[in-house]
């Protein structure tokens, strides 16, 4: 039991540690949560696949020294994350499908997680599906991408997962748009991962001639090549 503890009658959900509890002095306490409470909010309303948890730094299978180098720069990016975050400082890795963007991600996730920072993490398909579900013909603002947006701007860090494998029509490149927009006139820290080159990239979000959203990406992110073979 720990000091000062008489009985414990619940645990936080996030951190395991007890919540409401009796102290020795017999006085009931509540200790403050709300930190973890923020992070399981972000949590809920990511979009993540059910390996995100299971993905970690001490799991790693480097494989060659650029891979190396770069989770360098992920364990300082997470050491120094609030100097990253106030910069709006963030990472975008390019590569084939199945050389460990995704799992780099995650394990930046996790370990800003346990230091107590909100991440939210989704796929732009996710992110699209989630705003057409919520949608209402009948009024003219679509509450669940204001929600979206408006997470966007709180949480301390947001990844964008495999952007590219997603069909845009012109409904979905300015909800793509106000995504990107809403980041940068933020100056949100992102991380955003592609299975496509910078320039395929490029490509893909062009919206009317205009790249845009690649100019805002670029500003905000420093680009990393994943350019060795795939582990699947």
């Amino acid at each position: 039991m720990p000091e000062g503890i008489d009985k414990i009658y619940t645990y936080c959900e996030h951190c395991g540690k007890p919540e409401q509890y009796l102290s020795t002095k017999g006085t009931l306490q509540m200790a403050d949560h709300k930190k973890c409470r923020r992070i399981a909010r972000f949590k809920n309303l990511s979009i993540i696949s059910k390996f995100t948890d299971v993905n970690k730094f001490e799991k790693a299978e480097i494989k060659n020294s650029k891979e190396e180098q770069y989770f360098r720069f992920y364990t300082k990016y997470v050491e120094n994350f609030e100097i990253a975050k106030d910069e709006g400082m963030g990472f975008l890795l390019l590569g084939s499908a199945g050389t460990g963007k995704t799992f780099a991600s995650d394990c930046i996730a996790n370990e800003l997680w346990k230091k107590g920072y909100a991440v939210l993490s989704f796929t732009i398909s996710g992110y699209l599906n989630e705003i057409k579900s919520g949608f209402d013909k009948n009024s003219p603002v679509n509450d669940v991408e204001n929600k979206l947006l408006k997470a966007v701007e709180e949480a301390d860090l947001t990844i964008i997962d495999d952007v590219g494998s997603e069909r845009i029509s012109e409904w979905a490149q300015e909800r793509i748009f106000n995504l990107f927009n809403t980041i940068y006139s933020n100056k949100k820290a992102v991380i955003i991962t592609s299975n496509l080159s910078a320039m395929e990239l490029s490509q893909h979000l062009t919206v009317n001639g205009s790249n845009k959203i690649t100019d805002r990406i670029t500003e905000l992110c420093k680009p990393l090549v994943y350019d060795w073979d795939s582990r699947r």
